[in-house]
């Protein structure tokens, strides 16, 4: 029966390598038997296929003028996580460049929570004892406004950069 493999899987390696080569070379060369090769194959089955023993598969490929299977799935991976890590640094840039568009109500707004804040962290020092189900939102709160500042700090920078652009192509 033809199982379904997730094609950028091990497994399907293995089953491309084994639809290349045959079970037989495949198995001499990492010195197990056809059938566990087989299972190795099989995505539904627990024995993996070690390391070594794919390298010694993508050699033998090479060695017979093919292509390597396991170094593919190798090059594949690692260009989907630098695709994903720039989609990542492009949505955070986007979000900067959304942050910029009104930083000065967003920085009166912050100024006001940090002031509540420090309103609030003052009246449970006040007695000299802090109690524990007092911390959990005042934690809460600064974390959220550390989460806020840098993106803000950016924005107000950026609208600075600006000003000082628009005011020095006056002075010409």
């Amino acid at each position: 029966m033809t199982k379904l493999r997730d094609m950028n899987s091990v497994e399907d390696a293995l089953d491309q390598a084994i639809g290349l080569l045959g079970a037989d070379k495949v198995a001499a060369c990492i010195g197990k038997s056809t059938s566990l090769v087989r299972q190795m194959a099989d995505p539904d089955n627990e024995r993996q296929l070690p390391f070594v023993g794919a390298l010694c598969v993508d050699r033998l490929l090479v060695g017979e003028g093919m292509p390597p299977v396991f170094a593919a799935l190798a090059v594949g991976e690692v260009e989907r996580l630098r695709e994903h890590k720039a989609r990542e640094a492009l949505a955070r840039d986007l979000f900067a460049r959304v942050a910029i568009e009104k930083p000065l109500p967003q920085a009166v707004r912050l100024v006001g929570e940090a002031t509540d804040l420090l309103k609030k962290v003052h009246a449970a020092e006040a007695d000299d004892v802090v109690d524990v189900k007092e911390l959990p939102p005042l934690l809460a709160a600064l974390e959220k406004l550390q989460k806020i500042v840098p993106t803000l700090r950016r924005s107000l920078q950026a609208k600075a950069a600006a000003a000082r652009t628009v005011v020095g192509k006056r002075r010409r």
